[in-house]
């Protein structure tokens, strides 16, 4: 019985349909990988300011939303951090009345309500102004301005302030409202402005 298999010029010839195939496909599940990780830091974080606005005002308590390096634990720092956050009843009487004021950290007493790690190891986050590191909701559901709340917040990755699909930047901005509502911004010149604005990187 005959036996027939593949000729050296078929071989080459599949080799370089795969190679072109993989050419096109590589790149663009690449891209396709960072959208998505992009898209999931910031919704994730602009969901929880939603709900830690909306659980303010049915709790009638302020909630803090805050930044930090340890978002895991038990007890988490309010430091800032580099992405992760996580949202707390804030119960602290500041004024001695008997009520809930808030002062934007997380102390013995307060519940934690959301824990979000920090979004992958190639997205930045930049935050204005600089020294702030959480926002504080009301009962009413605006923002206590009285503690240097959050104005915005960067994401950006190694790809830079650069058009993706459809026209928009593949970084994002988040711009906190004093009445609360956070506002997505994707334009080229909406990241740029908060480039300058956090001092952060955004290549």
């Amino acid at each position: 019985m005959n036996q027939r298999g593949f000729t050296l010029w078929e071989l080459l010839v599949a080799m370089l349909v795969v190679g072109i195939v993989l050419g096109f496909g590589v790149p663009n599940f690449m891209a396709f990988s960072r959208n998505s990780e992009m898209a999931a830091a910031v919704n994730s974080f602009v969901s929880t300011l939603h709900f830690s606005r909306s659980e303010a005002v049915k709790r009638q308590v302020p909630i803090t939303l805050c930044g930090t390096t340890t978002p895991l634990v038990a007890a988490p720092a309010c430091d800032g951090g580099s992405g992760g956050f996580f949202a707390f009843t804030d119960l602290n009487d500041t004024d001695g009345d008997g009520l809930p004021d808030g002062n934007g950290a997380f102390d013995g007493g307060d519940q934690i309500l959301v824990q979000r790690d920090r979004p992958a190891a190639a997205i930045n986050t930049s935050v204005a102004p600089a020294t702030a590191s959480s926002v504080t909701y009301r009962p009413d559901g605006f923002i206590d301005t009285t503690l240097n709340p959050l104005g915005q917040i960067l994401y950006c990755d190694e790809r830079g302030n650069v058009t993706g699909p459809g026209g928009d930047s593949v970084a994002r901005v988040v711009l906190i409202a004093r009445t609360g509502r956070p506002q997505l911004r994707r334009d080229t010149a909406s990241v740029a402005a908060a480039a300058t604005a956090t001092g952060g990187t955004c290549p």
